[in-house]
């Protein structure tokens, strides 16, 4: 082979390799950018997961802040209840005092009407 041959062989070579090199370089940039988007995609989920995660914790918290006054409302009912119950105790008791009283009043009231 001759000395011409050989650098138009070259020549051949280095233009397929030169050609072959801007197509990956252009798959490599095509890739970079797919790269690019996906990392996009990633950080807008994590920003939606962010915003699900804090939606959640103050759900959850209000969950538990009504748990605790439906828990304090209860037991207020609760010795209210028994406050009520108490006071009906005491006013039976007094009512059957009364009661007495007036049966007293009554019988004192026939003997006096006989006594006349």
């Amino acid at each position: 082979m001759d000395n011409e041959k050989f650098q138009e062989l070259m020549l051949d070579q280095f233009a397929k390799m030169f050609s072959e090199f801007h197509g990956l370089k252009g798959e490599f940039h095509g890739l970079k950018g797919e790269v690019q988007g996906l990392k996009g995609e990633f950080q807008k989920l994590n920003d939606s997961q962010v915003r699900m995660e804090d939606k959640f914790n103050l759900q959850l918290t209000s969950l538990q802040d009504f748990r605790v006054s439906q828990d304090r409302i209860a037991q207020d009912n609760k010795d209210q209840h028994t406050t009520f119950a108490t006071k009906i105790e005491e006013l039976q008791f007094e009512a059957r005092i009364a009661a007495k009283k007036l049966n007293i009043h009554d019988e004192e009231i026939l003997q006096l009407k006989k006594a006349k």
